[in-house]
């Protein structure tokens, strides 16, 4: 098995970079689009676990206030 190939670290990189940026200015188009729409979609969190594109209910009030 190889490890560290240089253009999946360039793309896990980036698209990190993209996750941050859109976590941290609450870009909900860009979030959509880096988790896949799928039941069986694991999301991990601070405080708990989310499952599927299903938000989490104190996440959207945090973001509703906020923005």
């Amino acid at each position: 098995m190889d490890v560290d190939l240089p253009e999946v670290l360039a793309e896990v990189t980036e698209q990190f970079a993209r996750y941050e940026k859109a976590l941290v200015s609450n870009d909900v188009a860009v979030l959509d689009e880096l988790f896949r729409d799928d039941a069986r979609t694991l999301r991990y969190g601070i405080g708990e676990n989310l499952y599927a594109m299903t938000p989490s209910p104190r996440f959207g009030r945090r973001v509703r206030r906020r923005g």
